[in-house]
């Protein structure tokens, strides 16, 4: 689970600016770098400052490359928000797709984020079959994060090359609803494999709030 080198500075740029403390991450997270090697997350973010790192990972799991990190076992299907409670920045490259109840782990992880903390995540959203047990769609995260009390999103659609040799990316900016309308953007159309990046705030708030399923507004 990991981001591609671009993205790792989007999450350093963050990181840097909202001085976070403590920090989550869904399930063992790398980037790889333009070089395609592959560095751990937790070995990147603490070049920049020290900070508690914990990974939150599946029982079964076995990997092990964030070294820096304190690790929890739980399993995210069934997680409650409380777990996510101490946190100010989550992160999830792309953890969440293999979970089967990936919408309830997706509201605990947002119910339990610290007010005005920073939830950043990317998962595959297309031609990816047998990956995971999902394939979210961007709209579903779009109306999410309106209704549930975000300050500020930012949501992008990578388009990953088709030759692995590479490691170039197409980055769509992303409008809410435009891909519920029967005219779809170019990007919708395209060929390859399409991804979505996010970067949400969690607005600063004392009062605690019903998370809300997104239906069609």
């Amino acid at each position: 689970m990991g981001f591609h080198a671009h993205f790792a500075q989007a999450i350093a740029n963050v990181f840097n600016k909202s001085k976070v403390n403590k920090v989550a991450f869904l399930g063992d997270q790398e980037i790889v770098l333009e070089s395609g090697i592959s560095r751990p997350l937790d070995e990147y973010l603490l070049k920049f400052r020290p900070v508690q790192i914990t990974v939150f990972e599946h029982p079964k799991q076995v990997s092990k490359s964030n070294k820096n990190s304190s690790w929890r076992y739980i399993d995210l299907s069934h997680s409650n928000y409380k777990e996510f409670q101490c946190f100010d920045m989550i992160i999830d490259g792309g953890t969440l797709e293999h979970v089967a109840n990936m919408a309830s782990a997706f509201f605990s992880v947002w119910q339990g984020l610290s007010p005005g903390g920073y939830f950043i995540a990317g998962y595959p959203i297309n031609n990816l079959c047998d990956h995971g047990y999902w394939l979210p769609q961007p709209r579903f995260f779009a109306d999410f994060f309106r209704v549930n009390n975000a300050s500020e999103v930012d949501l992008q659609i990578i388009k990953f090359p088709i030759n692995n040799t590479d490691s170039s990316l197409t980055i769509f900016p992303y409008t809410q609803g435009q891909t519920g309308q029967m005219n779809q953007p170019e990007w919708a159309k395209c060929e390859g494999q399409l991804g979505v990046f996010m970067i949400a705030r969690k607005k600063l708030c004392n009062e605690t709030l019903d998370l809300i399923i997104p239906s069609d507004f």
